[in-house]
This record gives C-alpha cells, sequence and structure tokens, in this order.
C-alpha cells in the first residue's frame, strides 16, 4: 500500500515511526506527509535547535501530532548506542524506520571512531540503529509488518565495492568516490540483513530516491558546477539543464 494511501489513526492507534534526519530535505517532507496521516512521530537529529523548531512547526499544522524528539551524533558510535537506549525507553514499538540522515562531501573527515565519515554516518550509523531497535520492531505472525527504509543511490552502479578501503578510503572523490562506495555497503548490508528481519516479521528498503532539492544535494551539485571548466560551464548553459525536483519524485526504485 502506497504511504498517501493510508488511513489516518486516532491516537490510541496511530503508527509510530523513527526518522532520522528529519529536519530538512527529505526527511521533513517525510514527516509532513506522516504528521497529516496521523503517525506518532520520532525524530533523531544531531542539531537540537533544528528538531525543535520542526517540532513548532509540526504542532501548528497538527496540533494533535505526538512528537519524541531524541539526540545523537551519527559520527559517535558511543552516542548512537546512548540514543537508541533513551528512544527504546520512550517508545513501546516502532512500525516503520526511515534512515534518512546521511553524508555527501568532497571533503575527509573522521568519526570519533576514526572512521571516514561516508562509511560512519551512511553505514555503521544505520546498521547500528537497526540492529538496536530491531526489537522494537517485531511483528507477531499474522501481523503487519514493520518496515525499515534506508537511502541508497544509482550511484551503487558505478563500480565494484572496495570491503577493505570502506573505512579509510584513499580518495574521498564526490558523488562516485566514497558516497557511492558507502551506498554500495548500505545497499549490501540490506540485502544480507533482509532475511533474517524477514523472520521476525521486519522488511527493509534500500531506495534510490533520485535527485531532490535537498540542501545537501544542492551544496555538492553547486560545488561541482564551481569546479567545471569555462567550457563545460558554457555548454551546460547550453542545455539549459532542468529544475532539481522539489521533493522526491526521482527514481524511488527499490534495490
Amino acid at each position: 500500500m502506497h504511504l498517501s494511501e493510508r488511513p489516518s489513526f486516532a491516537p490510541s492507534d496511530r503508527l509510530t515511526a523513527v526518522v532520522t534526519g528529519s529536519t530538512g530535505g527529505i526527511g521533513s517532507a517525510l514527516c509532513d506527509e506522516l504528521a497529516r496521516l496521523g503517525w506518532s512521530l520520532v525524530l533523531v537529529n544531531r542539531s537540537q535547535s533544528k528538531a525543535l523548531e520542526q517540532k513548532s512547526t509540526l504542532l501548528t499544522n497538527h496540533p494533535d501530532l505526538s512528537i519524541t524528539l531524541v539526540q545523537a551524533d551519527l559520527m559517535d558510535l558511543a552516542d548512537i548506542r546512548r540514543a537508541c537506549r533513551e528512544l527504546l525507553d520512550r517508545v513501546s514499538k516502532i512500525d516503520a524506520l526511515y534512515c534518512i540522515a546521511g553524508v555527501l562531501t568532497s571533503q575527509r573527515r573522521l568519526s570519533a571512531d576514526g572512521h571516514e565519515s561516508h562509511y560512519a554516518v551512511n553505514v555503521l550509523a544505520n546498521y547500528v540503529i537497526i540492529q538496536e531497535l530491531a526489537a522494537l520492531m517485531v511483528s507477531e505472525q499474522g501481523q503487519p509488518p514493520s518496515m525499515v527504509v534506508t537511502m541508497s543511490s544509482s550511484a551503487i552502479n558505478r563500480g565494484n565495492l572496495d570491503i577493505e578501503n570502506l573505512s579509510d578510503p584513499p580518495k574521498i572523490g564526490g558523488l562516485m568516490g566514497a558516497y557511492a562506495q558507502s551506498k554500495l555497503a548500505l545497499t549490501a548490508m540490506c540485502a544480507e540483513t533482509a532475511q533474517d528481519l524477514r523472520s521476525h516479521g521486519v522488511l527493509i528498503r534500500a531506495i534510490d530516491p533520485g535527485p531532490t532539492k535537498a540542501s545537501g544535494c544542492q551544496r555538492y551539485c553547486v560545488g561541482l558546477r564551481n569546479s567545471c571548466s569555462q567550457t563545460l560551464k558554457a555548454r551546460l548553459r547550453e542545455l539549459q539543464e532542468p529544475p532539481i525536483p522539489t521533493n522526491s519524485t526521482g527514481k524511488a526504485a527499490f534495490l
């Protein structure tokens, strides 16, 4: 059933969704839709100020909405586990886990645990969150399954997985470098864990949302454009590039 086809729920019957990276882009648009449909929201973000601002906006538009805020630095495995323990204490059931938060950068940054940022956030953080929260997503036989949704990318089609260098790649390489490798590893992780999760009534999907107008994608595209040669810039102007869609209206394909 498509998200937009799901009915609204009375407070006692509400489904609960956990969303990481909820304050902008795809995460923000998703929360708007879930709120409209009457879901209870658990929002996991690094910036508490942005989360509070989002909560205020959502409650203005949906006064009866239930919102729980959890702060977590996805570049720190210890803090991720702490946030998951907090969430386990505050939530009794998770019907959907949306792992939206991610990293796309051309700069080398290391996590608190010494991992390159793409691998730390796009792979390790998602894996730990899914494993730590799996107990709240178990569905009994005959009940609708819970769902885990992660953000992959069509960039995974540009190469093979370099397992030995995932944690510390020799080059960052922008969209087709460490980012693409991290999304390929994420997709492989989803495929590897799918059978075990399914046996507990949980479905997991890695989806390609296509190009969006999310701030991270926009910043990268601007930087890429600025680095192009004058000849290529002129050619791009001739082609009159189509605008990036406001919401996630790209492939949305299951991988």
